[in-house]
């Protein structure tokens, strides 16, 4: 893209007042270009979250989108975890191997998904927990429904601290959050019949549906007993 190859120069041109640039540009050769190519990265990941932010992922928006390399019309692009870098999905493991923000720690890079750039409530890698479910009925009520997604981060946030290993926590929850997922779809059905109108998961713990919400949890129990649901 034209603005993309031609960023650096908009930075050293219209840019030239601020100190940054003037520290970067009174470096050695090899250090100045090191200083801009960090500069360029910031400056297409504040390009890139403000239309994440201000538009829908789709095909369209995705075109709009600046990249750290080209690579051709291919526009399903992600995020570094570590240096915020933008590429093709398919050819990150390229950057992973050159990323140099890795250098400086034993957490290896990882692919954002673009939809973090639009949530403004949770932090990036909570998100990415999210995202890691089916798109089945539980997995999509765990993805969009406020009360399970305000729980599973609390949730989450407990386990950072936790000395047991991170992938058991994360099985803990993944699996805490589908049957919460599975309880509110049986008390939805249940509601239903009864005429009465449920907006949120956060209805279930109403004193006036108590006894609705003791059926759905036999009803899921026994559809549990017979069917083997993870």
């Amino acid at each position: 893209m034209k603005m993309q190859a031609s960023l650096t120069k908009h930075i050293q041109r219209c840019h030239k007042n601020e100190e940054e640039v003037k520290a970067a540009m009174s470096l050695p050769r090899l250090e100045k270009n090191r200083a801009f190519r960090n500069m360029k990265k910031q400056g297409i990941f504040k390009y890139n979250a403000n239309i994440m932010k201000t538009k829908d992922v789709n095909e369209d928006s995705m075109k709009e989108l600046l990249k750290e390399r080209d690579h051709g019309n291919d526009i399903k692009l992600a995020m570094c975890s570590l240096c915020k870098a933008f590429s093709a999905r398919k050819h990150m493991y390229r950057h992973f191997r050159i990323c140099k923000a890795a250098e400086q720690t034993d957490c290896p890079p990882t692919k954002v998904v673009l939809r973090v750039l639009q949530e403004q409530d949770y932090p990036q890698d909570y998100v990415q927990f999210l995202d890691t479910f089916h798109n089945d009925e539980p997995g999509l009520l765990i993805r969009n429904e406020e009360f399970l997604k305000d729980f599973g981060h609390v949730e989450f946030q407990n386990w950072k601290g936790s000395t047991v290993k991170s992938a058991e926590k994360l099985n803990t929850l993944r699996s805490k959050l589908r049957r919460l997922a599975r309880l509110f779809i049986h008390f939805k059905m249940l509601t239903l019949e009864k005429g009465i109108e449920v907006k949120s998961c956060a209805d279930m713990f109403k004193v006036g549906t108590t006894k609705l919400f003791t059926a759905a949890v036999q009803k899921m129990t026994n559809f549990d007993s017979d069917v083997d649901v993870d």
